[in-house]
């Protein structure tokens, strides 16, 4: 996650600074990590619930693995937040200069639900948020139809 492509990425202006920055530690949280073979992890997926049923997420998948099947390694942690925890909604604030974040997000089936203008401070400049939604069907897997 302080990889410093990825913090930059993921981080506002008041995070602290990588070396001082430690994830969050809560009984409550998903953390997946994907690897590329049995020693090699790929990033992060983290998963923070909004309430009971609908989970934030967030993507940090390092730089070296950047178009090595990352949309397969997201379709695998949205199907294990079906499979295995009560979710039924998944959504992400992606900030506006995110162009990869967001077409990851597109391909892997989330829909635009909203923008927040202002709503994030980068290097002293004001940016929105997109914010992005997909409905995880408990009774089947419709979130994987049109992957």
């Amino acid at each position: 996650m302080t990889h410093p492509k990825l913090y930059q990425k993921m981080s506002d202006d008041l995070c602290p600074n990588p070396k001082n920055f430690y994830p969050l530690d809560h009984s409550k949280l998903y953390y997946l990590v994907p690897y590329i073979d049995k020693n090699t992890p790929a990033g992060v997926f983290l998963f923070v619930p909004l309430t009971s049923y609908m989970y934030e997420a967030h993507v940090g998948i390092l730089p070296d693995f950047w178009g090595y099947h990352v949309t397969e390694m997201s379709n695998l942690a949205i199907d294990f937040m079906h499979e295995f925890t009560n979710c039924i909604k998944l959504v992400s604030m992606i900030s506006e200069d995110n162009k990869l974040a967001y077409r990851l997000a597109k391909q892997c089936g989330f829909v635009d639900e909203g923008f927040l203008q202002d709503s994030i401070v980068k290097n002293g400049i004001k940016q929105g948020q997109y914010i992005l939604g997909m409905k995880l069907c408990q009774e089947s897997s419709e979130h994987l139809q049109g992957r």
